[in-house]
């Protein structure tokens, strides 16, 4: 009886609840449809991989009230993110309509967030071995409350690379 008591505790006290973000996963997959990338990103030779996390925040009325990029993302992911919100891109009452069906209240919602060129990778020297100071912070702050992980929302931009 002894040994199961542990047993017990191990089991019920490390719960995780997993729920299904695939419809927030569709509707932010759209935000490649208005990104604008700077033009540097285009040149026939250029390589990169941009690995960030984007953060949606709902409320107590499953209303998302904030969506932002983590502290280390790009200034250009960052910026566009800042220009889709003010030209209304992005639809938060389908996020909003999303949050209500799935009765989501008082939480985090976190998506890997790649952005690479077709022909990534491009030589081990520019992947990230590590991530940077603010990988895991937004607005300064550590994840904090209940965090649910999503799908990576992965965008893939062609550019004109000769060898």
């Amino acid at each position: 009886m002894k040994l199961l008591l542990p047993l017990y505790v191990c089991i019920t006290g490390f719960r995780s609840i997993g729920i299904d973000l695939d419809p927030f996963h569709a509707e932010l997959s759209r935000m490649d449809r208005y990104m604008e990338p700077p033009p540097g990103l285009f040149a026939r030779d250029s390589c990169y991989h941009y690995s960030e996390l984007l953060r949606l925040e709902i409320d107590s009325h499953s209303k998302v009230t904030s969506i932002s990029f983590n502290d280390a993302a790009a200034d250009f992911l960052k910026e566009d993110l800042q220009h889709q919100k003010e030209r209304k891109q992005i639809r938060y009452a389908e996020l909003n309509a999303i949050a209500a069906r799935m009765k989501l209240k008082n939480c985090v919602l976190v998506f890997p967030f790649v952005v690479e060129t077709d022909h990534f990778p491009c030589g081990q020297e520019n992947k990230r071995r590590t991530h940077p100071p603010g990988y895991f912070r937004f607005g300064g702050k550590l994840l904090e409350g209940k965090v649910y992980f999503g799908e990576e929302i992965r965008f893939v931009w062609p550019v004109k690379f000769e060898r």
